[in-house]
């Protein structure tokens, strides 16, 4: 299949040693992320049926569960509130919300 096009094929022993080194770290970086992604996997299962039980127990519907993680992510980077509010309305001013059209 490949051998159809191997004139296309640059074997990286033909690169220049600075593409050589790109090329490594591409490879490296991708084997890396492939690992951490499947490493995450369970996590990211695990907060798909935690999301679904507070929803199925009707403690928190997904319009809240998504708030909570915003207010989260916000508390996490330090975003200062006031700042935040601020400007949040002056973007509201501008952009219309999805009802107001």
């Amino acid at each position: 299949m490949w051998n159809d096009n191997k004139e296309n094929v640059v074997m990286v022993s033909e690169w220049e040693d600075d593409e050589n080194d790109e090329a490594k770290h591409m490879i490296e970086f991708v084997q890396s992320v492939k690992a951490l992604e499947e490493a995450m996997a369970p996590f990211k299962e695990q907060l798909k049926e935690l999301k679904k039980n507070y929803k199925e127990n009707e403690w928190l519907d997904a319009k809240q569960q998504k708030m909570a993680i915003k207010i989260h992510r916000m508390i996490q980077d330090d975003i200062d509130m006031s700042d935040f509010v601020d400007l949040y309305n002056s973007i509201k001013k501008v952009v219309p919300s999805g009802g107001e059209e």
